[in-house]
């Protein structure tokens, strides 16, 4: 791929914030190497690369230094492409701050057609910090370095030390995104790259017959049922020394189930009351009211993700509050409802109709099987980079037929009083079916809403992955739940995974550290400890390659500590023991950013576990 190019960074850590250092270098010759000293001379450089693709790690961070200058020194924020002519610039940016890319159009003398730059995220490509590409993508004699961050926060010169740490910087992201390139992943995002090269392998025809354009309506009504994995902790185990255990993890999981699964296509049939089995559309989404509590030694499964008194992402054991029983609105896929009815005792159900499809099992299987061979191939050969991606691409499909068509997008603002960038929701002209502006009658204006619509891909396919993955995490988690006895071993389970106390392997399950769709040994812990969903510590055993505890010169067992906890940075985990794993633990310290005047600053946070239980 031509024309596309990495670049970074390196910034000013107090405010009014500054950038003392860029680089850019071209992702086809590592030798093409530029950089400078300000975002005006960086925009310089863009522009005499004439119309680059490249790529920041973390657009986030370092788009904000660009946003800030461009709306100080005369570009325009524009809505859309058509609108751009030279000094102005688009910026996608989600409704959750989530940043993709920035495309800035130069104004060119006695040329009228503008050129272009485009800045892409590319944590939205490769979600992994820089420091771990080397490993992963097997870059030999590559690994990244360290400078002094608060040098340059008093005027200073640039040292060769410094322009060579942003230049490993930059040849780290550049020689890991050409490994996707070499493959054609060439899209904005993983999930884009993985749909665009399902496209392509199936041809544009069959997937619009495979997966046809639904209305807006339809979508809002199928994606009711889009629930994420099964992520539970079993309450017996909730912050308690647990004496030994295992996790196993399910190799590839949505690459097995796309590739075997039955699974929707075709346009969706509505039905009125409750689902009769149909040969023709054997999948289904029911809706339903009802009331419910969970039988006794079963998991709970499902979650009230329309109701206002129940929290949306908890696992509920009961419909009752205060006593009484409450009507719980449902909308349940085939599977789930199978097993609403195998964990629960049902009371006053009203079925509301539903969403019946065609199903078949084989519309992804060649397109896994390749990326499987791939995976394999990697592994023979010894090439982590290519496992990497082959791993990644069929599990990240699923993930783009769910793009929800209602989009909520920010715009970018200058807050003239604190002299600082600010995102605000951008507000669009509405239009009706016909492509008229709405008028408001009382106005006379047009009227605005803070969304706008994009085409959906397939929600369906998206909602009976993630079931599926539901249904096989929780029908296993189940098992072990009640092959122990009165005392359970399952403790913990998210999407893919399986937390058990002891060491003995489970009955019935697929064990292979490779094959797609088997149980792999993921660890085995001595002990361990858990405070939460994504928050647990285990002390763990060192495995050898063929699998045998590791040990030491004086034949003592080898452990390591692992911990697991959403939202603390990897570097605070040393801070932890075992016995400081708790409640109330003062970690560290961790940096957040601050958008200030020029754009962002890290500033030292404490770091407290705290309780999530009421």
């Amino acid at each position: 791929m031509k024309n596309r190019f990495t670049a970074d960074f390196e910034t000013t850590t107090t405010a009014p914030a500054a950038v003392w250092l860029w680089g850019i270098m071209d992702i086809n010759n590592t030798k093409k190497f530029f950089h400078g000293l300000s975002v005006s001379s960086f925009l310089g450089q863009c522009m005499r690369l004439k119309n680059p693709i490249v790529y920041m790690h973390n657009l986030k961070f370092d788009g904000h230094f660009i946003l800030y200058y461009l709306l100080k020194h005369g570009y325009t924020w524009r809505q859309t492409r058509e609108e751009c002519r030279g000094r102005d610039f688009l910026a996608l940016i989600g409704g959750g701050g989530e940043f993709y890319c920035i495309e800035i159009y130069f104004k060119r003398e006695n040329k009228k057609k503008p050129c272009k730059c485009m800045l892409w995220n590319s944590l939205n490509l490769i979600p992994l910090p820089l420091r771990e590409m080397p490993k992963t993508f097997d870059l030999p004699h590559i690994y990244k370095e360290s400078i002094d961050y608060d040098r340059h926060n008093e005027p200073c010169e640039v040292t060769d030390e410094e322009i060579h740490y942003i230049y490993i910087d930059c040849k780290i992201l550049a020689l890991s995104i050409n490994k996707m390139l070499e493959l054609g992943l060439d899209r904005m995002t993983i999930g884009g790259c993985a749909l665009n090269d399902y496209k392509k392998f199936i041809g544009q025809a069959r997937f619009n017959y495979l997966f046809p354009q639904l209305t807006i309506e339809e979508d809002s009504k199928i994606r009711t049922a889009y629930k994420g994995g099964f992520m539970y902790i079993n309450p017996i185990y909730i912050d308690q020394s647990i004496p030994g255990g295992i996790v196993l993890d399910r190799n590839g999981l949505y690459s097995y189930i796309l590739g075997c699964a039955p699974l929707p296509y075709d346009y969706p049939v509505e039905f009125e009351g409750k689902y009769i089995y149909n040969d023709d559309y054997p999948l289904f989404i029911q809706f339903l009211k009802c009331q419910f509590e969970l039988k006794p030694g079963k998991l709970p499964t499902v979650q009230a993700r329309f109701s206002e008194v129940f929290d949306r992402n908890e696992f509920l054991e009961s419909s009752e509050i205060d006593g009484v029983f409450q009507m719980v609105q449902l909308s349940l896929t085939s599977l789930d409802l199978e097993l609403f009815f195998e964990h629960y005792y049902v009371y006053n159900i009203e079925y509301n109709g539903g969403i019946m499809f065609k199903a078949s099992n084989n519309m992804f299987k060649n397109w896994v099987t390749k990326w499987q061979a791939l995976k394999e191939k990697a592994g023979r050969e010894k090439n982590p980079g290519l496992r990497y991606i082959a791993k990644r691409i069929p599990n990240s499909v699923y993930g783009k037929f769910g793009t929800n068509p209602i989009c909520h997008n920010l715009k970018p603002e200058i807050d003239e009083e604190k002299d600082k960038v600010i995102l605000s929701r951008i507000e669009y002209d509405m239009t009706d079916e016909d492509g008229n502006f709405v008028i408001n009658p009382e106005t006379g204006e047009v009227q605005t809403a803070d969304f706008h619509l994009i085409n959906p891909v397939y929600i369906p396919l998206a909602v009976f992955v993630t079931a599926w993955g539901r249904y096989e995490t929780i029908k296993r988690a189940q098992q072990c739940h009640e092959e122990n006895g009165e005392i359970s071993r399952f403790i913990y389970s998210d999407t893919d995974s399986i937390h058990l106390a002891g060491f003995k392997p489970p009955k019935g399950f697929d064990l292979d550290q490779e094959k797609t769709g088997a149980w792999k040994l993921e660890s085995a812990f001595s002990r361990g400890k858990y405070l939460g969903g994504k928050k647990y510590f285990h002390e763990e055993f060192v495995f050898t390659d063929d699998m045998k505890i590791m040990r030491n010169g004086y034949t003592d067992i080898i452990l390591k500590d692992h911990v697991v906890f959403s939202g603390m940075p990897r570097g605070l985990h040393k801070n932890l023991t075992f016995e400081t794993f708790d409640y109330g633990t003062y970690c560290g310290d961790v940096l957040r950013p601050r958008i200030v005047t020029g754009g962002v600053i890290l500033k030292k946070s404490r770091f407290i576990i705290k309780s999530t239980r009421g």
